[in-house]
């Protein structure tokens, strides 16, 4: 039985560890020579400590049956949300909204540490990040069918709801908080949202991820790939 409720979510570090080791080897070992990888990886050996310290996944999930889909718009807990690709689902197929903050931890080192340290703790945070936030959506998963991905900055939503985002889940309790244009702190954090969605539920185009939100909405786009009468 799925939860409707706002709750707090505990990770497996070690398989958080494991699957990091993973991203960041993909996000930035791809074309290195044989000897630089090694230097890359003795360097991550070297700042252990530093990562171990670091590593602080923490997630708040808000799980609510007050949802309304009109149009481009979604109101989730009275607060609107507005995103052109709203437009697309059909609300007969949608019966909650999950809105979701989670964040890694602190991965910020000190100029003198060096520019290597840096670069590695920075990407070893993104690596994190993606780790937690894949165990926070397989827990989601595990409960019901989710729809895409939403959130400040994909389909065309702005950037400037992050702020309500935060502020409807109550993010500071769990130390995350909204900053300058759209952004999180600390900065290895993420925010968003699903629809608890039936088997009916129809995906949205790859294409729509990266809309930027056009005034004319999701019309504009589906005249530019077909345009003849619908």
């Amino acid at each position: 039985m799925f939860r409707w409720e706002r709750r707090t979510l505990h990770f497996d570090i070690e398989r958080i560890e494991k699957d990091a080791e993973g991203y960041l080897r993909q996000f930035s070992e791809k074309g290195m020579r044989e000897e630089t990888r090694a230097r890359w990886r003795s360097l991550g050996h070297d700042l252990k400590t530093a990562k171990d310290q670091a590593l602080q996944p923490r997630a708040l999930v808000l799980a609510t049956r007050e949802l309304t889909l009109v149009g481009g718009q979604a109101f989730i807990l009275g607060r609107r949300f507005t995103c052109p690709a709203f437009a697309q689902i059909d609300p007969d197929h949608v019966s909650g909204a999950l809105l979701y903050a989670a964040c890694a931890g602190n991965y910020e080192m000190p100029e003198e540490a060096g520019e290597e340290a840096i670069l590695y703790m920075d990407l070893w945070g993104n690596a994190c990040l993606e780790a937690v936030r894949g165990q926070l959506v397989e827990r989601l998963q595990s409960q019901t069918a989710l729809s895409d991905s939403f959130g400040p900055g994909y389909y065309g939503m702005s950037m400037e709801t992050m702020d309500q985002l935060v502020t409807l889940l109550g993010a500071g309790d769990i130390g995350m908080h909204s900053a300058k244009e759209g952004g999180l702190r600390p900065a290895k954090s993420c925010a968003g949202f699903y629809f608890s969605v039936d088997g009916d539920y129809r995906p949205l185009r790859a294409q729509c991820a990266a809309c930027s939100g056009a005034a004319g909405g999701c019309a504009v786009c589906r005249f530019r790939m077909d345009p003849r009468p619908h």
